[in-house]
């Protein structure tokens, strides 16, 4: 059985970079993430991320290189997780708020306080140590 696929991406504004907070209920409500979901079957990782994008977001994207991919069960599930880096439309650009209840720009090193969706912990522990 192949492993799900769910990707994330990384916006970033200067040295900030984009979180969200997702909405109240369900495993992940009330927690900050990298905006992103999972990819739909024959659905290629850089496409269910810019649909994603447009579906929480409001914004089309560009999707840059591949920053992560690893692996986490969700309810015994494994799921392979790939992060890429985001270019927003302008440099100005914000998130509409369609999923979240919230979107801050946070330097590198305040994503270790934030109560992160623990898969996205992958991708904080790459950003950490690259901006280190």
């Amino acid at each position: 059985m192949s492993s799900h696929i769910s990707v994330a991406g990384v916006a970033r504004r200067g040295k900030d970079i984009l979180v969200m907070r997702r909405l109240p209920g369900g495993s992940v409500g009330g927690l900050w993430e990298f905006p992103g979901g999972k990819a739909e079957k024959g659905e290629k990782p850089r496409e269910a991320l810019f649909r994603e994008w447009m579906e929480e977001t409001g914004l089309e994207i560009t999707v840059g290189e591949e920053i992560v991919r690893g692996g986490f069960r969700h309810k015994g599930v494994p799921i392979t997780l790939i992060a890429f880096n985001v270019e927003l439309p302008s440099t100005d650009s914000e998130p509409e708020l369609l999923e979240h209840d919230a979107f801050q720009w946070v330097k590198p090193e305040q994503l270790s306080l934030l109560a992160l969706v623990d898969s996205d912990r992958i991708v904080a522990d790459v950003i950490l140590r690259e901006s280190a």
